[in-house]
């Protein structure tokens, strides 16, 4: 049996008496149009401010790094907010184009690594990574 994710969690692991410490992990993007005729081929990561600005279809996505929260926390999106100036800096971004952030939130243990190991009865396994999320 394979169950991910936090609905895995509660219909496959709470029967079995099985507690796993599992937390919200929440990322925010927003895409902005170019201003001129700026334009951008590849992503660039800037890791002193922890934002990236990747060209995607829907324009230039500026996306930050994840937080902690409550499953049903409101969204908290000043991490745009606190990185755009360094955005602007290195790329000349334009209007935002949707009214907010978009906010994505996944299911993970506090180290955001796998739990592997053995479990009562058939065989049994949870996990997401930042990069893809298995499961729900």
């Amino acid at each position: 049996m394979v169950a991910l994710g936090a609905p895995g969690r509660r219909i496959f692991w709470g029967p079995l008496g099985i507690r796993l410490p599992m937390a919200f992990k929440r990322g925010y993007h927003r895409h902005y149009r170019s201003q001129g005729n700026a334009g951008l081929t590849r992503p660039i990561v800037d890791t002193d401010y922890g934002y990236c600005l990747a060209p995607m279809e829907q324009g230039i996505r500026l996306t930050t790094g994840a937080e902690f929260a409550n499953r049903d926390a409101l969204p908290t999106p000043v991490q745009i907010d606190r990185v755009l100036p360094a955005a602007h800096e290195i790329y000349p971004l334009g209007d935002g184009i949707e009214a907010q952030p978009w906010m994505g939130s996944r299911p993970c243990f506090a180290d955001s690594r796998p739990v592997i190991g053995r479990a009562p009865g058939p065989a049994r396994a949870s996990g997401s990574t930042r990069a893809t999320r298995i499961g729900d």
